[in-house]
């Protein structure tokens, strides 16, 4: 008897499983009559169907006899969530969770209903790849949620409006920051990216500093996040007018209020000034900062000991294909602490650097010459060039630019610089224990990026200050959430990127569905594919995990 592509339940009484031929069929028991004979029952029973695991099943026609077609059993459509949901993503999400403590922590400053509703929203920033929250009900549609229903994209608006206070956005940063002190230095990176908007609403968005758009005004977004796992800690929103330095000394106190004692900070060069300095040594933070090439220290030490370090095989770093050596010295003339500044270099950024500055030297000589041929050169606008060019101005005005020069020494100097960098450590750490530390602060790029990238941040789509306060706590917790998920995929990936990126795992796990079932419970349709398997073994989330949540919807 032929079998049906449709996936129904296994019913739950009188039902009897028998293997054959490698096949698992199900029968359902009719009746049973007891033989004297036999001494035992003999049951009248009929096949139903092929098993596909403990509790769904490929039905036949007996099935259908028995308990009757799809069409004569079918309930009114549920008009707030699909027949078809899906579980993949949603599974992880709620798996980090529960680990993080999070759901836990956001209910103790929120209350249960508004906490469930932040989660939602944040699991759609985090999956769906947009904050555009009039798509939000169609996703809430297709994927399980913890408020009772999904709520409109005009009632979000109130929300972002009216419902999550400065107070409440503090209060969560004190209790999710509670628990993370630790009497070991722990390394903290400090960035900020900036998000552009238009809307007039919006009083924190000025023209300033721009990283991206330079012709629209901005809100700065400062974060903190840990070098080690890359979890984000804290944030801060700020005026697009004000620069990350400025900022950076707010976020210094941010961290003693939330009782980080033994803390260190990972800065790129940005950061490198005096005054910032001075501050962390005076709060007795550590830190680790790339310095500025044109740092007199670094010119120093690559005039001193450049061309050592190229030869020295001693003091090559196989894992960052580099050389650094280290000492002890000031990073200002009038700085009062010395610092362990560990040079490095490295052919290969070498090679680049070189022919970047090649290129350089034939731009800025193209653009002199046509300057001079036009006769309109100045000499204030030919000041960018006097690094690499000896100027000759008319005798005439003494103002326009008639002839130049190369400047050999300077370019021979910026030549052999080439390759060379250098970070500088407040703890004596080696060259290659620095660097490593370092490098591994990329991932709060990978953070940013997600940000603007995997979750369309890069504008925040909103028309007040306090409804762009609420959806910057919706893109942390989100932050959160995705930031925990690369971890989790780092542990299994293996060597396969391809397959283990954020977006690619989130993409194959939207294929884990569950279908309402004429019962009115939902069941998996599919087992699961071995890379799919692989993806959510990274959470420790196993096929009995997904059926509890599969119950639940």
């Amino acid at each position: 008897m032929a079998m049906y592509d449709e996936i129904v339940p296994v019913p739950t009484e009188n039902i009897h499983k028998s293997k054959r031929q490698g096949c698992a069929y199900v029968y359902y028991i009719k009746g049973r009559e007891y033989s004297p004979v036999r001494k035992c029952n003999i049951y009248d029973k009929v096949m139903i169907g092929r098993l596909i695991d403990d509790e769904t099943m490929h039905p036949n026609d007996n099935y259908y006899e028995i308990f009757g077609r799809p069409e004569d059993r079918l309930e009114e459509a549920d008009p707030n969530q699909s027949d078809s949901q899906k579980i993949g993503g949603v599974a992880v999400v709620y798996a980090l969770l529960e680990s993080l403590g999070l759901r836990e922590k956001l209910e103790l400053v929120f209350g249960e209903k508004t906490a469930n509703l932040i989660i939602d929203l944040a699991v759609y920033f985090c999956l769906s790849g947009s904050t555009v929250m009039q798509y939000y009900p169609t996703w809430a549609y297709e994927h399980p949620i913890l408020s009772e229903s999904a709520v409109s994209d005009s009632t979000i608006s109130r929300f972002l409006k009216h419902h999550v206070s400065d107070e409440d956005i503090y209060s969560f940063f004190k209790q999710w920051n509670a628990d993370r002190d630790t009497q070991e230095t722990l390394y903290v990176n400090g960035d900020s990216t900036n998000m552009n908007t238009e809307a007039v609403g919006v009083e924190l968005a000025e023209m300033g500093y721009a990283k991206d758009d330079k012709t629209k005004p901005q809100v700065n977004f400062a974060l903190a996040s840990t070098q080690k796992d890359n979890m984000p800690l804290f944030y801060d929103l700020y005026s697009g007018s004000y620069n990350d330095m400025s900022e950076f000394h707010y976020m210094i106190r941010m961290a003693s209020e939330f009782g980080y004692k033994n803390l260190g900070f990972i800065l790129d060069r940005g950061y490198f000034t005096k005054e910032i300095l001075d501050q962390i040594d005076a709060e007795k933070y550590q830190v680790i900062i790339m310095l500025k090439d044109n740092n007199l220290c670094v010119k120093e030490m690559i005039q001193e000991h450049g061309a050592e370090l190229k030869e020295s095989f001693t003091e090559y770093i196989p894992e960052h294909n580099a050389y650094g050596m280290t000492k002890r010295a000031k990073l200002f003339k009038s700085s009062r602490n010395t610092y362990s500044v560990h040079l490095y270099y490295s052919d290969q950024k070498a090679e680049i650097e070189r022919n970047h500055l090649v290129t350089i030297l034939q731009k800025y000589q193209k653009e002199l010459d046509h300057g001079i041929e036009m006769g309109n050169l100045k000499v204030e606008e030919a000041k960018r060039y006097a690094r690499y060019f000896d100027i000759e101005l008319s005798k005439k005005d003494n103002e326009t630019v008639v002839g130049y020069s190369q400047n050999k020494k300077n370019i021979k100097l910026a030549y052999a610089e080439c390759g060379f960098f250098a970070i500088a450590t407040s703890e004596d750490l080696s060259a290659e224990e620095a660097l490593k530390i370092y490098r591994d602060r990329d991932a709060v790029e990978k953070l940013f990026e997600s940000m603007k990238s995997g979750m369309d941040c890069s504008k925040f789509r909103v028309y007040s200050d306090e409804s762009l306060k609420t959806k910057a706590f919706l893109v942390f917790v989100a932050t959160i959430l995705r930031s925990q998920i690369y971890q989790g995929l780092k542990r299994v990936r293996g060597t396969d990127k391809k397959n283990f990126t954020v977006p690619a795992a989130l993409h194959e796990l939207e294929k884990v569905i569950a279908i309402r079932q004429t019962d009115g419970d939902f069941v998996r349709t599919r087992k699961l594919t071995a890379i799919q398997k692989k993806i959510l073994s990274g959470f420790d989330i196993t096929d009995k995990d997904l059926t509890k949540l599969v119950k639940e919807i």
